[in-house]
């Protein structure tokens, strides 16, 4: 055994580099440690290892000896070397929806109601979808100097007449320069108050608690009204002044007058998607379908129409319109009733409940297709998809209401 004290740890560390990393080298024995002393334990073993590795190679000599690994063969590789052309494949778990899908879900008022982004009421702090909450702001009148609070979404004809730019005279001078010509509008305060918006759950029950703890409001005192405007429109972060704080206008008759608006939209947008009625068109129609009910209006009388009638696509989408004669307290319809072609629940909407005589007459006189007892309504474009949900915002609205219903 030869000692390598005197071996320099530089020179040791270059001859084991050569030996692990030269091409085609086989590594042998690594010297041993330097830094181990000679005792005389070492020494009388000595002759009994050399002995033994005579014999070891005695042995291996009969044999042929196998080609050694190099050292780099013995590291681990990465999967992104040795195969690069492999492509791990993800299976989907869910297919992606195809465009008969999506028009499908398009014309679902459901489901575009669901999808609308989620606002928070002013007034209950409950989070609903967009679509069905109405949206509430602060207009001034040309001749009070209050702001009245009232229900935007619904008046959205009136104010685009009211806010109109002044018609020009004939001579073709602006009327705007001359005050004595010009008509009374809605003053420049409420233009720049439109940004302002609010968004109140449709329910009369809460415009009658909210009118109840309103109307004993002092004039000149701080409005109960401010508690419902966020603080972001408030004084003085907001846009609103302490003026305006005071000033703020709440109709004693808010509950009927919201009421009367929505009917009156109602309306407006069944006389919109109402089709010319007859024999013929009333196969080839996708959107109206008649249910022959024999008899007076009832539950029976309407499940036994709904399971005669012809089945179309998409009907889990629809409701049944019931125009016939108000029905009494105990043969009142259900809000839902179950298809027998799909075994889907669609919504009852009960016209002699939700409107009134004049409303039901004036439908009547518009189109002879709202003579008939009940229909089933199917929509299949954006304007019909809009017209029922206001249906659903109007029975909602009207929901659990003992005097109305």
């Amino acid at each position: 055994m030869k000692c390598l004290r005197h071996v320099p740890y530089a020179s040791w560390r270059l001859t084991v580099y050569r030996q692990l990393f030269t091409p085609g080298s086989v590594p042998n024995r690594l010297p041993p440690n330097p830094r181990r002393t000679i005792s005389s334990t070492t020494q009388s073993q000595a002759p009994h290892e050399q002995q033994t590795t005579t014999q070891t190679e005695q042995s291996n000599n009969d044999q042929p000896e196998p080609p050694a690994p190099r050292p780099s063969d013995q590291l681990p590789r990465s999967p992104l070397l040795t195969n690069p052309h492999v492509v791990p494949v993800t299976k989907r778990k869910k297919r992606l929806p195809t465009a008969e899908d999506l028009n499908a879900l398009q014309h679902n008022p459901w489901a575009q109601a669901l999808a609308s982004p989620t606002r928070m009421c002013s007034v209950t702090g409950a989070r609903t979808p967009r679509d069905l909450l109405t949206t509430w702001g602060l207009v001034q009148r040309p001749d009070s100097d209050g702001l009245w609070f009232l229900p935007v979404g619904l008046l959205k004809d009136e104010l685009k007449n009211e806010l109109k730019e002044p018609p020009k005279s004939t001579d073709g001078q602006d009327t705007a320069s001359d005050p004595s010509a010009q008509e009374p509008r809605v003053p420049s305060r409420t233009r720049s108050l439109r940004h302002l918006s609010l968004r109140i759950m449709d329910s009369i029950q809460l415009l009658r608690r909210l009118s109840a703890s309103l109307t004993s409001h002092e004039i000149g005192k701080l409005s109960p009204l401010t508690k419902t405007i966020p603080h972001r429109l408030k004084h003085p972060q907001g846009p609103l002044t302490s003026r305006d704080e005071r000033s703020l206008v709440w109709r004693q008759d808010m509950p009927e007058f919201v009421l009367g608006r929505l009917r009156s939209e109602v309306v407006n947008r069944l006389k919109k998607v109402s089709v010319r009625w007859g024999q013929k068109l009333d196969r080839k129609n996708k959107v109206w379908r008649v249910v022959g009910i024999e008899g007076a209006v009832s539950e029976s009388t309407l499940l036994k129409g709904l399971e005669n009638m012809e089945p179309m696509k998409r009907m889990e989408c629809g409701a049944v319109l019931v125009l016939g004669e108000p029905q009494s307290e105990q043969n009142a319809l259900p809000r839902r009733v179950t298809l027998p072609q799909t075994g889907s629940q669609v919504p009852v909407f009960d016209l002699s409940r939700l409107f009134s005589e004049s409303e039901r007459e004036e439908l009547r006189a518009y189109n002879p297709m709202y003579q008939e007892a009940a229909l089933f309504f199917r929509p299949n474009s954006p304007t019909t998809v809009d017209t029922m949900l206001t249906l659903w915002k109007l029975q909602g609205f009207l929901n659990e209401d003992l005097e109305f219903l």
